[in-house]
């Protein structure tokens, strides 16, 4: 009886350290597992060839496929394949979508960060890298400061379809989102509340980045009253906000200057004495203000 019972607990004692030593070897398997991936991540984001690829994937020259065999543009598909499944097997598919669009975000912010500006083979290295790990794994965040930096370069982002704005014949729009419509109170400036930056329409240069870190965080203004909710729309034409009881049509050719303060787009227009005061959540009040810039120029 003695000896059974002492059997007993040698069995229990062994089964616990066994299960020590097996969830130490796990932790270890994911640690290696997660680290080669990462690696393999960086490599893929950092290797020069992939801006070439992924130009000539873009613009619909052979390779035309970036999901093909990237063994032309120094990586191989196969390795990224090989370390994300081994990944998968110790880390769950959150886990690595975070870790990828972490990646994506680090290589928007290189290429942003550098001079301000996305020129063609920064394109096509952003351009390759996410469509080989997934489109989706582009943050709003970082598909906004793409967006800007591109913008910056002089080139327009693609057109969208705006939600509320009916568009006129001919008609391109090239930025839709929403939106509130707010005023400073009586006695306080529009850029009283934080530093703003003036951006001259004849200004030829780029300018910097200044949004949220946080694209999940739409910033309150303190002491900005919001007059109404709804979208903005920018166009080749105009820049409409519409909301549920004002709605504000402004051409292009009526914009003097835009200014950023905060998550506030402040807008001097020559048919108004009074300026326009927008704010946009998810750090788009950069993007907005370079693309009326770079539309205003180019506009009649």
């Amino acid at each position: 009886m003695r000896v059974s019972f002492l059997d007993g607990i040698l069995d229990r004692f062994g089964e616990r350290k066994a299960a020590k030593r097996a969830a130490e070897q796990l932790s270890r398997d994911q640690t290696a597992a997660w680290d080669a991936y990462w690696a393999t991540l960086v490599a893929l984001t950092t290797r020069p060839e992939m801006a070439a690829f992924g130009l000539a994937a873009a613009t619909g020259q052979q390779p035309a496929s970036i999901m093909g065999d990237l063994e032309d543009a120094g990586v191989l598909r196969a390795d990224v394949e090989a370390a994300r499944s081994e990944a998968a097997r110790f880390v769950d598919h959150q886990q690595l979508f975070n870790l990828e669009r972490h990646a994506l975000d680090l290589l928007v912010n290189r290429v942003v960060d550098n001079d301000g500006m996305v020129d063609q083979g920064e394109y096509g290295q952003v351009f390759a890298c996410s469509a080989l790990l997934g489109s989706d794994r582009m943050s709003p965040q970082s598909i906004a400061r793409f967006q800007f930096g591109r913008i910056n370069a002089g080139y327009l982002p693609d057109p969208v379809d705006p939600v509320s704005l009916i568009l006129k014949r001919g008609e391109s729009c090239y930025f839709d989102h929403e939106a509130r419509l707010v005023a400073a109170p009586k006695g306080m400036s529009a850029t009283a509340q934080t530093s703003g930056v003036a951006i001259p329409l004849g200004r030829q240069t780029g300018w910097s980045w200044l949004g949220s870190e946080d694209s999940a965080t739409a910033l309150e203004p303190s002491g900005f009253e919001v007059v109404d909710a709804g979208r903005v729309a920018i166009t080749d034409r105009r820049m409409v906000f519409t909301g549920s009881s004002k709605s504000i049509d402004m051409r292009l050719s009526k914009l003097n200057a835009a200014w950023v303060a905060g998550p506030v787009v402040t807008l001097h227009r020559s048919d108004r004495v009074k300026p326009t005061l927008i704010e946009l959540p998810d750090a788009s009040e950069d993007l907005a203000a370079a693309l009326l810039v770079l539309l205003t120029r180019s506009s009649d």
